[in-house]
């Protein structure tokens, strides 16, 4: 239903993450560009990954998006990741905690709306949750920033798809309606993953997809619901697809001279695979600067506490042992990564959105997939493909390689890929526009003709 005339739309943004990984950042205030494009006098509020028991700190994990919405709040399920407290940074602690977390997770679901409805049971609670619970309630419209659904292993699918649920349930358990946006969905192994999923993203009137695969995995699980699907572009693509002329005007050297590389210390398949992409990187790294002018910059695409890459980081300054090989250090800006982006010839991005950011600067990439699969399809919607070696396979031969294949066709990649992104940041738009038509023209024929054309926009 419409709000009362004269009071704006409340929008709920469900589920941000941190802007710390400056991909989820780009995605973030293209999510909200897109909304104020559309709906410039609704209310939007922010509604955290992150517990509101982890209040104030999660406010510096989303200090990009802040200045941009209404209000931030913290998300219904407790967390309890190395934020402000020391003691969240022993790892016993913290599993013992999102175990028992869980327990209670599962109890409270029915009874939030319960206390949110009873101003004298909410009053007892603190302050940041009583904040949740009214972001929640008041809602006229909740849109989920879909992630990736998907786990490490099979055994702690039904744990990674819980986290990534309970907010999106509560809101059900509100009776608010309910979009899902950019999402990336891998075919999951666990029953009980696969049966959560579905019951709650079957129950989204409309949810986007980011790339081919996810598409065609999320139509077979949900494809006897009614929930309406699209393929969609990625919205960092609203964020990061400009129009600088410079882009057009640039000209790569015959050579790469200047080579960037993002890091990533995934443990998804084990120490020994870790242990075998360090190994590929400083032997890869090791060829390249045998070539006199050359230059490797190591650069900090996410900046997170739960996924630091300070040892292969050391690692790769000790190993390589010259003046040549540079960290940049500190977190620096989306704008800031898309001119250090700019400024190297070719990237090997051990991070997805790494690539989004260098391609759409002109500068070709080889990827290394550590979750092989879903999201890593939004660069073939790009127009950029056979980039990758798998994490699992690398070795600085594969890497040699697909560094010479890649940099043979760089002129044709990067033209490609800047011819389609002008149609693609427009078609994100519609990942906005969709759903809230959706809504509105749903709203319209459950209120009164008194009440037509109410409408915030």
């Amino acid at each position: 239903m419409l709000p009362p005339r004269g009071r704006p739309l409340n929008i709920l943004l469900l589920d941000f993450p941190s802007d710390k990984n400056r991909g989820d950042a780009a995605i973030h205030v293209g999510l909200v560009r897109l909304l104020r494009r559309r709906l410039p006098t609704a209310r939007l509020t922010v509604m955290s990954t992150f517990g509101a028991n982890q209040w104030p700190d999660l406010l510096d994990e989303l200090s990009v998006t802040k200045p941009l919405v209404d209000e931030v709040v913290g998300g219904f399920r407790p967390t309890f990741v190395p934020i402000g407290s020391r003691l969240w940074q022993i790892k016993r602690v913290r599993q013992v905690a999102n175990v028992t977390a869980v327990l209670a997770g599962l109890w409270m679901l029915p009874v939030w709306p319960i206390l949110a409805a009873t101003p004298g049971l909410r009053s007892l609670l603190p302050r940041p949750m009583q904040r949740t619970l009214m972001a929640m309630r008041s809602a006229d419209l909740v849109l989920w920033r879909g992630r990736n659904f998907r786990a490490n292993s099979a055994g702690r699918e039904p744990f990674e798809i819980w986290s990534r649920l309970y907010n999106p349930a509560q809101a059900l358990m509100f009776g608010k309606p309910i979009a899902c946006i950019g999402a990336s969905v891998w075919p999951l192994r666990h029953p009980l993953a696969r049966s959560m999923l579905r019951r709650v993203l079957g129950k989204a009137f409309f949810v986007s997809l980011r790339d081919s695969s996810s598409f065609a995995s999320a139509t077979v699980l949900l494809r006897d619901k009614e929930t309406r699907l699209e393929l969609l572009p990625d919205l960092s693509l609203a964020t990061l697809a400009g129009t600088d002329t410079t882009v057009a005007e640039r000209r790569l050297p015959n050579q790469p001279n200047r080579l960037g590389v993002t890091i990533n210390e995934w443990q998804g398949y084990g120490q020994i695979a870790l242990d075998g992409y360090v190994r590929a990187l400083v032997e890869f790294l090791t060829r390249f600067l045998e070539r006199a002018g050359t230059e490797v910059v190591l650069i900090p695409q996410v900046t997170l506490e739960t996924e630091a890459t300070g040892l292969v980081e050391q690692t790769l300054l000790r190993e390589l042992a010259t003046d040549r090989v540079r960290l940049i250090v500190g977190r620096p800006s989306v704008d800031e990564l898309r001119s250090i982006y700019a400024g190297v010839d070719l990237l090997v991005a051990t991070r997805m959105h790494s690539a989004i950011f260098a391609l759409c600067q002109g500068t070709p990439v080889v990827t290394i997939s550590y979750d092989a699969g879903g999201k890593w399809g939004v660069l073939d919607m790009m127009g950029a493909s056979d980039l990758d070696v798998p994490f699992s396979q690398v070795s600085a031969d594969s890497l040699t390689h697909k560094v010479e294949s890649v940099w043979a066709r760089r002129e044709a990649l990067v033209a490609a890929v800047q011819a389609r992104l002008p149609a693609l940041a427009t078609a994100a738009q519609a990942n906005v526009d969709i759903p809230v038509e959706i809504f509105l023209e749903g709203a319209d024929r459950t209120q009164a003709p008194a009440h037509r054309g109410d409408r915030s926009e």
